[in-house]
C-alpha cells in the first residue's frame, strides 16, 4: 500500500518542475503520506494546449536553464496551465497550489522584465522547494506562481526588458494616472527610451491582462514580484487601505517587509515610489493589496542559486503570513498599529 501511494505521488508531482521521480529521492522529499502542497487548480487543457506547453518547456530548458547552467531545475509540462498566449506565440503559464477555500493566497510573479535573468530562476526554484525538498514548510499555504511573465523578452538571444511588442510591462497597467502621466514621464524623464515605453494605452499588452486576470481569479491577500538588480525589498499599499478586521493595514505591510528583510541577512527595505502603470500602483495603491517587490542585488545568472538561498526564508514567511486577523498578526510577530 505504501509503495502504491508513493508511486501515485510520483506520477502526480513529477510533471511540474523536476524530471521523473526516483524511488529513493522523492520518498525522502515527500514521505509516504505526501505531506506537501497539492495543486488543486482545475486543469482542463486540450491536447493541443498540452502540446504548446510541452514545446514551450523544451524551449525554456534549452534556451534558459541550460544556457545559464541551472541544472537543478527543469520545466515539465504536465502540471502547468495557460489561458493566454503572447504576441510571440509563447504560453503564459502558471500553477496554483490551493488548500480548502478560505485560506489567504499569495501570488508570486517572476521575470516581468526579460533581461532580469536571475528572477526567472526564483519562481521555478520555489516550486521545486515546495514540492520536493521542503514540502513541510509550505503546509497550509495557498500559493499561485507565474514564473515567466515576459517569455518573449526572456527567450531572445539578447534578452530584453520589454516584451515582444517593445512595451515595458511594469509601466502598462491601466492605473488611474496612466492617461495623464505615463507618456509624459516616458517623454520627459526617460527621453523616449525604448526600454521604458509604456505602451499605446494602459493595459494594451496581453502579459498585463494575464497578471490582472490572475489577481481577479485568485484574489490574493498579497503579491510579490521578483526583479533585479537594485538590491532591496519594496512595498506598496494605499494609505487608506482597510481590511474588514483592520482600521488600516499600511503599518502591518511595512512591518512585514522589514521582517522579510531581516530573514534575508538584513536586506535593505525601502518604500520606493510607484509609477504610472506599475504593478505596485495598480495592485498596491489602487486595489489595496499589499504588494512587494524583491529587487535581487545583482543580475548575474551565476548567482541565482545563491540568491535563492538568501531569500527563500522570506518568500516562505510571506506565504504563511495572514493579514485577516490581528491574532494572526501577533502570532507572526508583527507589531500592531495603534491607529
Amino acid at each position: 500500500m505504501h509503495k502504491l501511494k508513493f508511486f501515485a505521488w510520483c506520477w502526480f508531482l513529477s510533471g511540474l518542475v523536476l524530471g521523473a521521480c526516483s524511488s529513493s529521492q522523492d520518498k525522502s522529499y515527500m514521505g509516504d503520506d505526501g505531506d506537501g502542497p497539492k495543486s488543486t487548480a482545475q486543469i482542463t487543457q486540450s491536447a493541443a494546449q498540452q502540446a504548446v506547453i510541452k514545446e514551450f518547456c523544451h524551449k525554456i530548458n534549452r534556451e534558459v536553464f541550460a544556457r545559464y547552467g541551472w541544472r537543478d531545475i527543469t520545466c515539465k509540462e504536465e502540471r502547468w496551465q495557460y489561458d493566454l498566449v503572447t504576441s510571440g506565440g509563447n504560453p503564459l503559464i502558471y500553477a496554483a497550489f490551493l488548500q480548502p477555500a478560505g485560506r489567504h493566497t499569495t501570488l508570486y510573479f517572476c521575470a516581468v522584465h526579460g533581461n532580469e535573468i536571475p528572477a526567472a530562476y526564483m519562481c521555478v526554484r520555489l516550486v521545486r522547494d515546495m514540492l520536493f525538498e521542503h514540502p513541510e514548510e509550505y503546509k497550509d499555504t495557498n500559493i499561485v506562481v507565474a514564473p515567466f511573465l515576459n517569455p518573449d523578452g526572456l527567450l531572445r538571444q539578447k534578452p530584453t526588458r520589454t516584451n515582444g511588442r517593445g512595451v515595458d510591462l511594469n509601466r502598462n497597467f491601466p492605473t488611474k494616472d496612466w492617461d495623464e502621466k505615463a507618456h509624459k514621464m516616458w517623454t520627459e524623464v526617460y527621453k523616449k527610451s525604448k526600454r521604458w515605453y509604456p505602451g499605446d494605452f494602459g493595459g494594451s499588452e496581453i502579459e498585463t491582462k494575464f497578471q490582472m486576470d490572475l489577481i481577479e481569479k485568485f484574489r490574493p491577500s498579497k503579491i510579490i514580484s521578483v526583479h533585479t538588480p537594485y538590491g532591496f525589498f519594496d512595498f506598496d499599499i494605499a494609505l487608506g487601505a482597510h481590511h474588514e478586521n483592520f482600521i488600516n493595514i499600511k503599518d502591518e505591510t511595512e512591518n512585514l517587509a522589514k521582517e522579510m528583510g531581516q530573514r534575508s541577512s538584513n536586506f535593505r527595505v525601502i518604500n520606493y515610489r510607484y509609477f504610472p502603470g506599475s504593478l505596485g500602483n495598480y495592485a498596491g495603491n489602487e486595489l489595496g493589496i499589499p504588494t512587494f517587490t524583491l529587487e535581487l542585488p545583482g543580475n548575474d545568472a551565476r548567482q541565482a542559486k545563491a540568491y535563492w538561498q538568501r531569500f527563500k526564508k522570506a518568500l516562505i514567511y510571506l506565504a504563511h503570513f495572514d493579514f485577516t486577523t490581528k491574532d494572526d498578526l501577533a502570532k507572526n510577530g508583527v507589531k500592531q498599529s495603534d491607529d
